[in-house]
């Protein structure tokens, strides 16, 4: 089949919806369908933006190019953005196209009636309000919709008091874990349990859409736990802090960088990232409680999983959506002590440390970019 995913925002990029959508296109070709990427950066590639005839089209793609270049950070400009795109929606989806796939329900609605057009995918990423849902429900009687949620919390939402959705038409599709993170899982002779020392890892920036991850407290927990423990020390690497936070980090935290507890590093591409993972043998989740993180899949969790190392969560909605007390160990966010006595109890008992390990990794390979499509596949 050929299926066209057009994004709203900027593609290709390093950040997670970005990573999300490429290793998404990929699993699709790999079971043999044409796909292609459509997003602001290459509109032009694919629809008629020049000529006469669509001089509109033209002004509004120029329009588009001048306030993504600008950087504008405000609300009412992504919205112009968001009309403008998917209107040109129109003029640049492939006529051949036989799957629409996208996360936002306007670019759907733009386009369902489109008689080539099979099924419309809409990957549902956070709460929806009244008119996207309006959207939906419009799409929803051409029997074209596909809704993928990619958690428990924005599944059930689909089903409030003013609408209802086709039950039948939904998939749970959260987001999966690259193969180069099973390829590399094995755990190396240096890594084994008990530890000599916690080597923790956190992949992530320290906010995300302007929500904190609570990074500076558990640098703090970090901190408190070498000063008052006689017997372990601890470490923490940061992979993938905002390159524009790291002067004031590394300011703030000079002492603790120095003394090699803590190690920052930027966005990278998951080869690179790989290769310090490897190093650690401890993973955490430090985010607190929050509407933000109630509705999302934080799928770094599957992906520490997939390589074999104990994993430290904040016990919190979002987090026991996915693990139990079998498979990670939680702690509270607002509790040094909490996080450490936590990490003691990994050193405890090697075996039981090794089960929750192989129990965790075992539910990963429930969550792979292959699984992800195929769930989606089989309602098409």
């Amino acid at each position: 089949m050929k299926i066209t995913f057009f994004s709203v925002v900027r593609y290709p990029t390093e950040k997670a919806y970005g990573i999300t959508i490429f290793y998404t296109m990929q699993a699709l070709e790999e079971l043999g369908h044409k796909v292609s990427i459509i997003s602001p950066d290459n509109l032009n590639s694919f629809g008629k933006m020049s000529t006469k005839r669509h001089y509109l089209n033209y002004l509004l793609y120029r329009l588009i190019k001048i306030s993504s270049n600008e950087r504008i950070n405000s609300k009412w400009v992504f919205i112009l953005q968001r009309l403008i795109i998917s209107r040109l929606s129109k003029y640049t989806i492939p006529n051949k196209t036989e799957i629409l796939w996208t996360r936002d329900p306007l670019i759907g609605l733009f386009n369902f009636r489109r008689a080539i057009c099979r099924k419309v995918v809409i990957e549902i990423h956070q709460p929806l309000n009244l008119i996207e849902k309006a959207m939906l429900k419009v799409i929803q009687f051409s029997k074209k919709l596909i809704i993928a949620p990619i958690s428990i919390d924005l599944y059930n939402s689909l089903n409030d008091s003013k609408f209802y959705f086709d039950k039948n038409l939904i998939v749970m599709c959260p987001m999966g874990v690259p193969k180069s993170f099973f390829i590399k899982s094995d755990i190396s002779s240096d890594q084994s349990v008990p530890f000599g020392e916690f080597k923790i890892g956190y992949v992530g920036g320290a906010y995300s859409a302007g929500v904190d991850h609570n990074i500076s407290s558990l640098i703090s927990c970090i901190d408190e736990f070498n000063s008052k423990s006689s017997t372990m020390k601890s470490s923490l690497s940061i992979f993938g802090l905002e390159a524009h936070l790291l002067p004031s980090f590394q300011a703030n935290f000079h002492k603790l960088i120095e003394s090699k507890v803590l190690f920052l590093s930027v966005r990278q591409n998951h080869d690179n990232l790989l290769a310090g993972l490897q190093k650690c043998n401890l993973f955490i989740l430090p985010y607190p409680e929050g509407n933000y993180y109630k509705s999302s899949f934080p799928i770094k969790a599957m992906e520490y999983a997939a390589l074999r190392r104990p994993i430290l969560v904040t016990n919190t909605i979002s987090h026991r959506n996915i693990f139990n007390t079998n498979e990670v160990w939680f702690y509270d966010p607002q509790s040094c002590s909490s996080l450490s006595n936590a990490m003691m109890d990994i050193n405890k008992d090697s075996s039981n440390t090794n089960e929750k390990i192989k129990l965790a990794f075992n539910k990963s390979l429930n969550f792979t970019y292959q699984n992800r499509v195929e769930n989606i596949l089989k309602l098409i």
